[in-house]
């Protein structure tokens, strides 16, 4: 169990972190203005971990159901980031995928630590 959630940890902890780092330059080269759309999507991620807050505390959706939904946000965003470019869908997409992948990063922190009894953390 702890090698998955290992796994599962640095996966998605490098997309996150190679998204935010690579996605100015990608916008760069496609001719957008990449300061502001990446300050735009940093605060698009306020709504987007409010919103993963409030869902993981559902008592039917819990803490695996928001990651696999945060996860398939994040899938489909980068996918339609990356087929589907103009000067309108860039932007948004951009966003959007902002909005979803730190959510999914903060709620695979929280799972792992509440995965182990308290003894052992």
């Amino acid at each position: 169990r702890t090698v998955c959630l290992l796994v599962v940890y640095c996966l998605q902890v490098m997309s996150a972190y190679g998204t935010t780092l690579f996605l100015p330059y990608t916008l760069k080269v496609l001719g957008a203005n990449p300061y502001f759309i990446s300050f735009v999507g940093c605060l698009a991620q306020i709504p987007g971990i409010a919103l993963m807050a409030i869902i993981v505390e559902w008592p039917k959706v819990g803490r695996r159901n928001t990651i696999r939904f945060y996860t398939a946000l994040s899938v489909i965003f980068s996918f339609l980031f990356a087929f589907v470019q103009n000067e309108v869908a860039t932007p948004v997409f951009t966003v959007l995928l902002y909005f979803s992948i730190l959510p999914t990063l903060t709620a695979i922190i929280t799972y792992i630590t509440e995965s182990y009894p308290t003894e052992i953390r």
